[in-house]
């Protein structure tokens, strides 16, 4: 005789599969990260030399943290991407 398997089910609480391989929506960035949301968003030509010059001068805000790393919230960043979207619609 063939055993039936049946799956348990899973305890309150726990996501999916496929939910929990996705990563957790990040609110901020160092300026590596915040130049690759940035290209993801369709700003493409934007690096981290170009948040970091927003930065130094004072055009987009940022957060310092422990030690000499720099933070740019993704709420800033949002908004000067969208005051600054200059791509042909």
């Amino acid at each position: 005789m063939a055993a039936k398997t049946t799956s348990l089910p899973k305890p309150e609480g726990q996501a999916a599969t496929s939910e929990a391989a996705q990563p957790a929506e990040r609110t901020l960035f160092d300026f590596e990260g915040a130049a690759g949301y940035a290209r993801e968003l369709g700003a493409y030509d934007v690096t981290a030399y170009t948040i970091r010059r927003l930065a130094a001068s004072g055009e987009l805000p940022f957060i310092r943290g422990l030690g000499r790393k720099f933070y740019v919230s993704k709420k800033s960043l949002d908004s000067w991407i969208a005051a600054n979207d200059r791509r042909a619609l």
